[in-house]
C-alpha cells in the first residue's frame, strides 16, 4: 500500500465527508468551496511524503483543522451576505484571515484579501468564493509552474 497515496485519500475524504463546510450555500457555491478544500487537503498531505505516519499526522493536524475552519468561515461569510449582522460578518472574516494565515504562511496578505469585501456590482456566491480564493492564493501562483 502506498502510504502517501493513502494519506492524501484520507485527507480528501476528511474534507468531502464534512457536510457542514458548505452549509447554507447553493450547490454550485458549495462545490466551489469543496473543490478548494480538496485542493488544500491534497497539498497538505502531499507535503508529508518523506515522513512516517506519526510525524505526518503531527504536521497535518493543525493545517487540516485550519482547512475546515477556513471552509466553514468562507461559507458562513459568503452565505450570510444578506442575513448576518455586521458583527457576525466581521467575526467570520476574522476567522477567514486567521485560517488563511495558518495555511498560506508569511506570504498571505490580509490587506489584499480585504478587496473581496468591496467587489463592485452584484456578485454571486460562487464568484465571491472564487475571488476570495484568488486573492489569498495570488502570491503563490506560478511558483510551482
Amino acid at each position: 500500500m502506498d502510504l502517501l497515496g493513502d494519506r492524501i485519500r484520507r485527507a480528501v475524504e476528511g474534507v468531502m465527508g464534512n457536510e457542514s463546510l458548505g452549509e447554507g450555500l447553493e450547490t454550485e457555491s458549495a462545490q466551489s468551496l469543496l473543490d478548494w478544500g480538496i485542493a488544500l487537503a491534497q497539498g497538505i498531505a502531499a507535503e508529508t511524503g518523506d515522513l512516517d505516519d506519526e510525524s505526518a499526522e503531527a504536521v497535518m493536524a493543525p493545517r487540516m483543522k485550519a482547512v475546515r475552519k477556513l471552509m466553514r468561515s468562507v461559507g458562513q461569510w459568503v452565505g450570510g451576505q444578506e442575513s448576518l449582522s455586521e458583527a457576525d460578518r466581521d467575526f467570520y472574516w476574522g476567522k477567514i484571515v486567521e485560517s488563511a494565515a495558518v495555511l498560506y504562511g508569511g506570504q498571505f496578505s490580509p490587506e489584499a484579501l480585504d478587496q473581496a469585501k468591496h467587489l463592485p456590482g452584484p456578485v454571486t456566491p460562487s464568484e465571491l468564493i472564487a475571488r476570495i480564493r484568488e486573492l489569498i492564493e495570488q502570491p503563490f501562483r506560478g511558483k510551482n509552474a
